[in-house]
């Protein structure tokens, strides 16, 4: 098969729907460190791999609030999220897909209790503080991807979608959820559009 290698870990999350992560030293050996590039080759090769090879190098356009889409593809939805030298995409064959990779830091106690309920902030403080702060960025990964399938941005309010310390799988407006908390160096969440597109 022709077209882009893909040079990073493969998660297949639902029928049509996956994610692929990587280091961006480990899509772009060059020594580029380049997350936008590096999103891009993950994302060429998981359509080669979604696909067909036909699809690698497909024009990629932003639509309203920034949620990448392929016009000559328009029931193939596509995301690519990228932090602190890693790099993450994601490929929906008749879903929008959302994807959020972030890499784990200290947050103000306002944006813990912003982000999450009153049950998840007493078990995060429960946590040991790196456990914690890992934790508490999983549940933003949720509800980053989330608002990024449906293609609203911060205008969705994430920290509005319920997402529990410990729940790895969800439901939230017509998506559904998975986050993969310790499969990467980095906790990375996806979401997709249950019904489709719609």
């Amino acid at each position: 098969m022709s077209g882009p290698v893909l040079n990073g870990a493969v998660v297949d999350i639902a029928e049509g729907v996956a994610i692929v992560f990587a280091r961006v030293a480990d899509v772009l050996p060059d020594g580029a460190a380049d997350e936008h590039r590096a999103g891009r080759v993950l994302l060429d090769g998981l359509l080669t791999r979604s696909a067909g090879p036909a699809l690698a190098g497909a024009r990629v356009a932003k639509g309203r609030n920034g949620r990448p889409y392929l016009p000559a593809h328009p029931r193939i939805g596509v995301n690519v999220s990228h932090s602190g030298g890693y790099v993450a995409a994601g490929v929906g064959l008749g879903h929008r897909v959302g994807v959020d990779a972030e890499v784990p830091a200290p947050v103000s106690p306002g944006l813990r209790e912003r982000c999450c309920s009153r049950t998840a902030l007493g078990a995060l403080r429960r946590l040991p503080p790196e456990r914690g702060r890992r934790e508490f960025v999983r549940i933003w990964t949720v509800q980053e991807a989330c608002v990024k399938a449906a293609g609203l941005g911060l205008a969705g309010a994430p920290w509005r979608i319920p997402v529990e310390v410990g729940q790895h799988r969800g439901h939230w407006n017509g998506f559904t959820w998975r986050s993969l908390p310790d499969r990467f160096p980095v906790p990375v969440s996806c979401a997709y559009a249950t019904e489709g597109f719609s």
